[in-house]
């Protein structure tokens, strides 16, 4: 099986159970470009989430205009309500993703409760040490 994971991303990937399964699934930040009929190129941002236990992937958020090309996506409980939470940033242009003009930061809050600790949920880890602790 062949697919892809977009275009011009080094954002790495988090990982936090999205399923509600006992196992830990993958968020991965994708930019999909396209070319329009005038010649232009534009870019779309979206999160996938990738289920290892069925394989299958589902999207998390409505596409959004820009990219992201190397902000990692935070996971974890931002409020205290014991609900999962995103955070994400993309680019503000999405015909010119090179230039840095300004950005958008983006909170997704699920109603999804945290069935156990999220193990990896930011660059570095949840505990921005690197290390991989499992519970």
């Amino acid at each position: 099986m062949r697919d892809t994971l977009g275009v011009f991303q080094t954002a790495t990937p988090v990982a936090a159970d999205f399923t509600n399964s006992g196992y830990d699934d993958a968020l991965i930040s994708v930019n999909i470009g396209y070319e329009q009929f005038d010649g232009s190129y534009h870019y779309r941002h979206i999160l996938v989430v990738h289920d290892f236990q069925t394989n299958l992937q589902y999207i998390l958020d409505e596409l959004q205009p820009g990219a992201n090309l190397a902000s990692t996506p935070w996971v974890g409980d931002l409020d205290g309500n014991g609900k999962l939470d995103i955070i994400y940033s993309v680019l503000g242009d999405s015909e010119n993703i090179f230039t840095m003009n300004g950005f958008k930061m983006h909170r997704l809050r699920s109603h999804m409760n945290l069935s156990k600790n999220v193990v990896w949920g930011s660059y570095m880890g949840s505990n921005h040490n690197g290390i991989f602790q499992q519970e």
